[in-house]
């Protein structure tokens, strides 16, 4: 709230980013590290790396996430959720996040969660709909 107040009640241009004051943006909440990601992802924009919505939507799953994990400060999970809860990807198995790899454990009781290797080569089976087993992951009960 306090970072859209700051820039009049919208959420600002990549330009208006790079111009703001990194006091004025700790002021809204954030730490000089996500500072720092912000206005990279603002310079990213106006150079072209960073897709505006329709051009994402057109782009493979592959395509965006090398190319973004290009910004200092973004990693693959980060694109992989973008691509899951922004773009809704239907076939998106986030193997890194600790909730999905727990889950697994849960639901098959395992004694041990498996590695991103073991799970992305377990999730070929769940093609092409990835993100759906990834829901029911995370949300597998602690007792099952």
């Amino acid at each position: 709230k306090r970072f859209i107040t700051h820039f009049n009640q919208q959420f600002p241009t990549p330009q208006q980013l790079l111009d703001a004051e990194f006091n004025a943006l700790r002021m809204c909440g954030f730490s000089g590290r996500k500072i720092e990601t912000l206005k990279g992802i603002a310079q990213g924009a106006l150079d072209g790396l960073v897709p505006n919505r329709a051009q994402a939507d057109e782009m493979a799953d592959d395509v965006l996430i090398s190319q973004l994990i290009e910004l200092k400060g973004i990693g693959r999970w980060t694109v992989e959720m973008m691509l899951i809860f922004t773009l809704e990807r239907q076939d998106i198995l986030p193997v890194d996040d600790f909730g999905v790899r727990e889950g697994y454990k849960r639901l098959k009781r395992l004694a041990v969660a498996p590695t991103p290797k073991a799970l992305a080569s377990i999730g070929e089976a769940w093609k092409p709909y990835r993100t759906v087993a990834s829901w029911y992951l995370w949300r597998a009960p602690k007792s099952v």
